[in-house]
This record gives structure tokens, sequence and C-alpha cells, in this order.
């Protein structure tokens, strides 16, 4: 639970509470699976597939996890503004993916 806490010049102060919930690379990309295959995102099952790749090297601890991330990210790029991805839908994508890569070991060069 956070607890924020505002105080103005006058010295009038309020206060809120919320409750954060951090998700991890898993649950980040497997609800971002989720969402690819019930929306039917992507040429085919293309995109798909990339994500069921990458869950399962992450759920194997793989190096590759983050190339295969890449590799979805690098598709979604490509399919923008063509048939199967709008630009909001292929941005909504990428972020997605780039906040998994951000909360897993991804060794960057």
């Amino acid at each position: 639970e956070v607890i924020c806490t505002a105080t103005d010049a006058d010295g009038n102060s309020g206060f809120n509470a919320f409750h954060v919930i951090v998700e991890g690379a898993e649950v980040q990309l497997s609800k971002l699976l989720s969402f690819v295959t019930i929306q039917n995102l992507g040429p085919g099952e293309s995109l798909q597939k990339k994500l069921e790749n990458a869950l399962a090297a992450l759920r194997a601890k793989s190096p590759s996890t983050c190339g295969k991330i890449d590799a979805f990210n690098h598709e979604v790029s490509a399919q923008i503004g063509k048939r199967s991805l709008t630009y909001p839908q292929g941005m909504h994508l990428i972020n997605s993916a780039q906040r998994v890569q951000s909360v897993y070991p991804c060794v960057r060069g």
C-alpha cells in the first residue's frame, strides 16, 4: 500500500492510499500473449508463435529470451500500417513487450 500526503502553501493537507501490484516478466508476457491471441493480431499466428517461443524461453531461463522478444518487436514494427496492425495496436504491443524486457534481466550492449 502506498500512502501519499500533500500540503499546500496555506498548510491544508490531504492524503490518500492505493495498492500497487507489481507483475513479473512471466505474468506480463502471458498477458501479452493472451491479448494477441484473443484480438487475433498480426499475420496469421506469427506474433502469437513468437510470444509463445519467448514465454517458453523465459520459463526455461534461457539466454535467448530477450532475443525472442526482440524478434516479436521487429515483426510488430514491420506489420504496422499493413492490414494486420494499426499504428496504435503496434505501439501497444511494442510498449508491452519492452515493459517485459525492463523487468527481465536482458543484457544490452
